[in-house]
């Protein structure tokens, strides 16, 4: 409308310089018609326009802030803006969101309100996501959950303990994850592992790295499984380096090994002394690689080797077993856990006294080995301390854990029931469960 008042404020200045004649007046009259049809022609398009998107036309008023456009009451109140205005439409344009779970971009089409208004929330609420419409529960560890679906690990206590349910921290230098696990099957085996850091180093600022370390293995011929776990001591202080490098060497030693050896009687070519002095070598090497002293990588280590099939007529095994150390080799019987190899804390001065009686990289020649006799349908452990000490001295937990592994079950749940909570149960736990003959398999 603007361009029309100025038509006609230049007839009238015109009227009052020039003597007024029968043209000027003239002119001024069609100025005055003109302008009168142009301004009803613009209110009426805009009535239109209004009509169209279903709202109600309103002149603009002194609550209008700026020069956006005018809104109802409602609108300015939601911060939305104006469906038909010119701002509406600049608003709609496709916008780039976030990735919704199909694999790329979602590009959508969504009205947005005005630059100084907030987003809508669009989270759903729990009745629109179908959920009960209730109060999010607290879970065992403090966390808030908004359902009563999620599994929660094993307490054996009156009550959790600080340490689990304090929040994991990380170590001040780059090491290797918290949680590691795996699933295989192999020949007539089943197995599981998985290494969890400890609750007393995990919550701690700044946190301890996880000190376990295990690895699995195969021969070239896929007839043994090889399994190495092992252990960090808690005060060297690049123990977690020193796991990680024992496990490794021991399983490439045992496949060189096993490499050469054919038949039956392959596992008499595996030299625990030979072997373990091997793995002392290398954890010395890489120590002073890193430029670290050997005082700070020691360890405890489990190698075991088991036959993926059986070639006695009971279906027995020959288990071959050589450690150094605390850490221990378990079988599933009358329903509980019993130990058959290591153990050194319970042989020596008890669980609470926090000794080993010989450790790596400076006793590889305490090493004992040998082979062991396992029926047909067995299950065996091979564990750290965190996981045999809960088993000597917890009753309860080492029937839960009976009953639980009694049968492979799912990765997911093995994973769950390794984050249990337990009095005096904080150190690192890592165990590499092992089915033999599983008919399912």
């Amino acid at each position: 409308m603007l361009r029309y008042g100025v038509v006609l404020v230049f007839s009238f200045v015109a009227l009052l310089i020039f003597p007024p004649d029968r043209a000027m007046l003239l002119f001024l009259t069609a100025a005055v018609l003109l302008s009168g049809i142009g301004v009803g022609a613009e209110m009426v398009g805009a009535a239109h326009a209004d009509r169209a998107t279903g709202q109600e036309y309103r002149p603009p008023s002194a609550e209008c802030a700026g020069p956006a456009v005018c809104s109802t009451g409602a609108d300015r109140r939601s911060g939305a803006v104006a469906p038909g205005s010119a701002a509406y439409h600049l608003a709609s344009t496709p916008t780039l969101v976030a990735n919704d779970g199909t694999g790329g971009p979602d590009l959508r089409t969504r009205p947005i309100g005005p630059r100084h208004a907030e987003p809508a929330d669009r989270t759903p609420t729990r009745a629109q996501a179908g959920a009960p419409d209730r109060a999010p529960t607290r879970n065992h560890a403090g966390a808030s959950a908004r359902d009563e679906h999620h599994p929660r690990p094993p307490l054996f206590g009156d009550r959790h303990t600080p340490a689990y349910t304090s929040p994991w921290k990380l170590p001040t230098r780059p090491v290797q994850p918290a949680v590691a696990a795996d699933d295989a099957n192999i020949g007539a085996l089943g197995v599981l592992a998985a290494s969890v850091v400890g609750t007393g180093h995990r919550c701690a600022e700044p946190a301890e790295p996880r000190q376990d370390a295990y690895r699995l293995a195969r021969d070239e011929t896929g007839r043994h499984l090889i399994v190495a776990v092992a252990d960090g001591i808690s005060s060297c202080r690049f123990s977690d380096l020193g796991a990680q490098v024992a496990v490794t060497t021991a399983v490439n030693a045992v496949r060189q090994t096993l490499g050469t050896a054919h038949g039956p009687d392959a596992l008499d070519r595996l030299d625990a002394m030979e072997m373990f002095q091997s793995v002392a070598q290398r954890m010395l090497a890489t120590a002073e690689e890193r430029g670290v002293r050997p005082h700070d990588v020691g360890v405890v280590l489990i190698v075991a080797v088991v036959p993926t099939r059986s070639d006695a007529p009971d279906g027995s095994r020959q288990v071959w077993i050589a450690h150094v150390g605390d850490v221990s080799a378990w079988r599933l019987r009358h329903g509980a856990w019993e130990p058959f190899v290591g153990g050194g804390k319970a042989q020596h001065g008890g669980l609470e006294s926090g000794e080993i009686d010989a450790a790596l990289p400076w006793a590889p020649g305490a090493v004992e080995a040998g082979r062991h006799t396992v029926p047909a349908h067995s299950t065996l452990a091979f564990v750290t301390d965190g996981m045999g000490d809960a088993f000597h001295g917890n009753r309860p937990l080492n029937r839960h854990f009976a009953r639980h592994w009694s049968g492979k079950p799912p990765i997911t749940s093995f994973l769950n029931d390794m984050h249990f909570d337990a009095p005096s149960c904080q150190d690192d736990r890592t165990a590499v469960v092992v089915w033999t003959d599983r008919a399912d398999r």
